[in-house]
């Protein structure tokens, strides 16, 4: 799914992959940018991202700025 950015859509198996690299019990924060992508592509918020990964949405947004994402709803 492309949000309206410049990147090209991603093969389903590279955010598959980004995916399950990401979420396993344990997992650090912060997340790799193909990882954030894939779940701002999926329609989560800053807010429910922050729940899973227990920091805050402060910290997801700042994430995602540093990585130059934008989220599906600031298209």
């Amino acid at each position: 799914m492309n949000n309206g950015s410049s990147r090209p859509p991603q093969p389903r198996e590279t955010l598959v992959a980004a995916l399950q690299r990401s979420f396993v019990e344990g997992s650090p924060w912060p997340i790799d940018r193909a990882a954030l992508s894939a779940l701002l592509d999926m329609g989560l918020s800053d807010s429910q991202i922050a729940t899973y990964f227990a920091t805050r949405s402060e910290q997801v947004a700042a994430l995602r700025d540093a990585y130059g994402l934008r989220h599906s709803a600031c298209s």
